[in-house]
């Protein structure tokens, strides 16, 4: 939502709220099609353009400071799991049994790789990315993948970072 709501103003062919809300139940399945079919908005956008929710919730260091936390909660779970080879043996037990399980992880697995080319669009719409450059110099590049290297903390971690977006 805070990657994708700042460029979907008048987005076509599809609208960006029914797919990226659909998204929080069915993951990949809700926003695959319309990452596949929308138009990418990288040109800088003022904070008033932005709808309500974008505007107060989705641009708040606050919102991007609470999904960090969650974050780092989650990480700390995994890093104590007292028997890692019998955690692992468990999962691969539910992987192959649960339908839930195995296609929660694909899910998982595939919104991380998709992330790349939201944060990039949300990074030249903030001056971070330029879309225009003939080659894309190292720091921006190198930017670009500590954000989209570590899922979940990484683009969480991007929408503490990230500049803010102009007021007008």
């Amino acid at each position: 939502a805070a990657l994708l709501l700042p460029g979907s103003k008048e987005q076509r062919p599809l609208p960006t709220v029914p797919f990226v809300a659909s998204a929080f139940a069915l993951g990949f399945g809700a926003i695959g099609p319309y990452l596949a079919v929308r138009e990418p908005r990288p040109e800088p956008i003022a904070r008033s353009e932005l709808g309500f929710f974008s505007r107060y919730v989705t641009e708040s260091r606050l919102y991007g400071a609470g999904l960090v936390a969650a974050s780092l909660i989650l990480i700390n779970i995994l890093l104590n799991i007292g028997d890692v080879s019998a955690a692992t043996a468990d999962f691969a037990e539910l992987f192959a049994s649960s339908k839930l399980v195995h296609v929660s992880t694909i899910d998982f697995a595939i919104l991380s790789i998709f992330a790349f080319d939201p944060i990039r669009e949300d990074m030249a719409r903030r001056g971070w990315w330029d879309e225009d450059a003939a080659q894309v110099d190292n720091t921006q590049l190198l930017r670009l993948l500590a954000f989209v290297a570590v899922p979940v903390l990484g683009p969480c971690a991007y929408l503490v970072a990230r500049p803010a977006l102009s007021e007008e």
